[in-house]
């Protein structure tokens, strides 16, 4: 191993305080830096910053970079972002499995490492352990930030593989903490987002009605909501085939892309997919638009499974419809990519052939 230069005392100090500063990213835009973590609650954040703890509603966070992590941790996120799911998983179990209770140095990374492990059997398409993994998550840690999360992520995984009575089960027990007072408005929004998305008794204009009426409720102080509710009305307007209005929906939710990667996974799919149709006579320049927003999922969300695959294929077509050199040969590898990666996960091969985006 190589080593390093000693630095002078002082600024080995200033590196070892800078080192360990964890960042808050706030909904509304902006950070609180510089500071530690102590707790991850389902009510609040508390961090210590100039030798005080303060703290944040946990409503208000939309997500947090923490500058270390137990090794195992560190290992499985570097393993996620290279693709390496399986490592990922590896990592994640032996450090899960190897606590009895939170670990003293990093006391949220129990619950952290639950939720990234849910995330992953997700992407995997291994439904049945993405929704233990939740479930194991709410008896270890009931009073977690990441417990409603996973309960939402819960009820996705679910509608995704088609067990739309189970998801809004699901998506119930996130709306009991709001019924006695544990969690606040942004997840009351979301149990009512669910019951739209799942519950299977609203649908075309009755359904898109109510997922705007969601939207302008979640307004700007809860937009991970509002993006989450406005990109299923984009879904649903493309299902209607008025793509003009669809790609107006997705269109506003990239520019302003405060929601969870899903979300975004869902609103470049569904602009891509817009685009295509609109391109797919042969107008270039809006195809290389529809080829970038369909390689954004690919490189940016490569773990949203109900999105890629569509993704993947669609980039092919696009490829090919512009042509050049190459184009065939980039095409066949994202075709064989499809094949290889996504044929086990859900709906991974019910690739749609028009403009519409199912959810």
């Amino acid at each position: 191993m190589r080593l390093l230069p000693l630095a002078p005392l002082g600024a080995a100090l200033f590196l070892a305080a800078t080192a360990q500063a964890d960042d808050i990213y706030l909904t509304d835009g902006k950070t609180i830096s510089g500071v530690t973590i102590q707790t991850e609650g389902l009510e609040k954040i508390v961090y210590r910053k100039d030798r005080r703890n303060e703290e944040v509603s946990s409503e208000r966070v939309l997500d947090v970079a923490y500058s270390s992590k137990p090794q195992l941790v560190d290992l499985a996120d570097d393993a996620i972002g290279d693709d390496q799911l399986l490592d990922a998983e590896a990592d994640l179990l032996n450090f899960v499995e190897g606590l009895d209770a939170p670990p003293r140095k990093h006391p949220w990374s129990r619950a952290y490492a639950i939720y990234r492990l849910q995330g992953v059997y997700q992407a995997l398409g291994k439904v049945d352990d993405a929704v233990a993994a939740g479930e194991h998550l709410a008896q270890v840690e009931p009073d977690s930030r990441y417990l409603p999360y996973a309960m939402a992520r819960n009820a996705q995984v679910l509608s995704d593989a088609g067990r739309g009575p189970a998801a809004l089960k699901a998506i119930e027990g996130i709306y009991q903490l709001v019924d006695t007072g544990r969690l606040g408005e942004r997840w009351r929004l979301e149990v009512e987002l669910g019951r739209a998305l799942y519950g299977g008794q609203l649908t075309g204009t009755r359904l898109r009605a109510k997922l705007e009426e969601l939207a302008q409720r979640a307004g700007t102080q809860y937009p991970v909501v509002r993006n989450r509710a406005e990109v299923a009305v984009g879904e649903a307007l493309a299902r209607e085939d008025d793509l003009a209005a669809a790609e107006e929906v997705f269109r506003r939710i990239t520019s302003d892309p405060k929601a969870d990667a899903r979300t975004l996974a869902a609103a470049y799919t569904g602009l891509g997919l817009c685009l295509w149709e609109k391109g797919k006579n042969g107008d270039t320049k809006v195809l290389t638009e529809a080829l970038v927003s369909f390689m954004r999922v690919v490189v940016n969300y490569r773990n949203e499974a109900i999105y890629v695959p569509r993704a993947l294929f669609y980039a092919g077509r696009c490829f090919q419809t512009i042509g050049g050199p190459g184009a065939d040969e980039k095409a066949t590898k994202l075709y064989n990519k499809v094949r290889r990666d996504h044929s086990l996960t859900p709906r991974g091969n019910a690739i749609s052939t028009g403009g519409s985006v199912t959810n």
